[in-house]
């Protein structure tokens, strides 16, 4: 068993994890009986391959062989099965074991962490330090990791205090996770002050202070990490790019756009699909579209991602007949459309008064199912009132599943448009009955109205 167990570690330590797995089944064929190790070893070789099935096999073995109180066992088997996505099976086993250490505590809150189940994480932690259990590096760092995906700052900053009382705040994989978590919940003064305390600082804690900049529309800042980020000799990664793409893309700094697009090409990048889609994202939302089509043309693989991308590019910048050009080419090639994409089109055909590719498309709508869409239904309305098919988009309009302001204003925007203003002033009138409170939108349509048929009367109880 020593030499088996042996061989199955060996190609565990060299992340041949199938190989390990093969050793297991030449030694099941030749009757020798594994030992804790064995399976503490082969429970790691399911984990990271996803083999619940093998998992299983194996859980169903160490009962047989009343192994399963071993809390390293109960622990392997509860990673196993939250790796393979089987929460409701590791919390089982966490729950039929007796003797709970803090291994056995931290691989159930990891496996929450990593399904993104941040509030059962934090419930389990306070659950184990309830108990008496003091938590370990690991047990912070998933901790924390769960605090950063519900966004519980509250959490998280309780979890810092105790991580410095302990003296863990220089350990590098508890710091970087509270950068994470700090600029995750928008706290980004205090995760720049963690930053800054790290004793090193790779490219890990610099992509999670940026990504913090990026998502709270920080855009300066996160390009000025870049810089510095730069200046002490560490390169970005491709999740790091990606970020600054999306900087740059949003505050319309194509300059700094093509420096980083060189850069991606510099690193060896430019068929990261994820990548590629933000290139034609920053150049497309800026009306760069021919250097948009140009990346575009060189993906090595066009998904529905990058066809949005490009079309939502021409739908914004108004090239409205381009738009519809694109979505035309995703049906020749099979490209199925989503409900975003048919918003897409909706707005140019509304945009280019092109009723009748606006029929298609909602016949289109109505084939894949997507009419029901709250808003694509707007978009439909917002279509047909655009063109003048004032009782169509009403018809639409009764029909939505949900009526909110945005919808409303589409149809009295169309109302007014098209010298309807006894109609405008009925729409507000139905919407107090109904609930909804105006917006700015509604409010001008029904001024106009007013200011139109001259109903001063109704223009003054607007006014109050």
């Amino acid at each position: 068993e020593f030499s088996w167990t042996s061989l199955i570690q060996g190609f565990i330590q060299r992340n041949e994890f199938q190989h390990a797995l093969t050793v297991y089944n030449r030694m099941q064929d030749e009757r020798v009986h594994p030992s804790k190790y064995t399976f503490i070893a082969l429970l790691k070789a399911c984990s990271t391959v996803k083999s619940s099935a093998k998992g299983r096999e194996l859980h169903l073995l160490i009962v047989k062989m009343e192994c399963e109180s071993d809390v390293y066992i109960g622990s392997s088997l509860v990673t196993m099965y939250a790796k393979c996505g089987l929460l409701v099976d590791a919390r089982k086993v966490f729950e039929d074991l007796a003797d709970r250490n803090v291994v056995l505590w931290t691989a159930l809150i990891a496996g929450y962490a990593d399904n993104g189940c941040g509030e059962e994480a934090i419930h389990s932690f306070y659950r184990m330090v309830s108990e008496g259990i003091y938590p370990n590096v690991v047990t912070y760092f998933s901790t924390l990791k769960a605090c950063a995906i519900v966004e519980d700052l509250i959490s998280g900053a309780a979890l810092h205090a105790e991580i410095i009382q302990e003296g863990l705040e220089n350990d590098f994989l508890v710091g970087s996770t509270l950068v994470d978590m700090y600029a995750k919940c928008g706290a980004l003064l205090e995760a720049q002050g963690v930053f800054d305390e790290l004793i090193t600082k790779d490219v890990v804690p610099w992509t999670a202070l940026i990504a913090g900049y990026v998502n709270h529309g920080r855009e300066e800042e996160a390009l000025s990490c870049l810089e510095q980020m730069r200046g002490e000799g560490v390169s970005p990664d491709a999740i790091a790019l990606l970020f600054m793409l999306k900087a740059c893309g949003s505050i319309g700094d194509i300059d700094r756009g093509q420096q980083i697009h060189a850069q991606v090409i510099e690193g060896g990048y430019e068929r990261d699909s994820c990548l590629s889609n933000a290139m034609v994202d920053m150049y497309a939302k800026n009306g760069f579209l021919i250097d948009a089509q140009q990346i575009f043309n060189n993906l090595p693989q066009q998904d529905v991602i990058s066809w949005a991308v490009l079309l939502g590019g021409y739908t914004e910048n108004e090239l409205n007949d381009e738009a519809l050009e694109c979505a035309e080419r995703m049906r020749l090639e099979g490209v199925p459309l989503d409900a975003v994409m048919f918003l897409y089109c909706l707005k140019a055909c509304g945009s280019s008064m092109n009723i009748k590719k606006g029929w298609l498309t909602h016949d289109e709508i109505i084939r894949e199912g997507f009419e029901v869409d709250t808003f694509v239904g707007s978009a439909l309305l917002h279509m047909y009132a655009k063109c003048g098919a004032l009782a169509k988009a009403k018809e639409i309009f009764d029909m939505l599943p949900e009526r909110n302001a945005i919808s409303w204003n589409a149809l009295m925007t169309g109302y007014i448009v098209y010298g309807r203003d006894e109609e405008v002033l009925n729409c507000i009138d139905q919407m107090h009955l109904e609930g909804v409170f105006p917006s700015i939108v509604t409010v001008i349509c029904c001024l106009n109205a007013c200011s139109n048929s001259r109903l001063i009367l109704k223009g003054c109880e607007i006014h109050s």
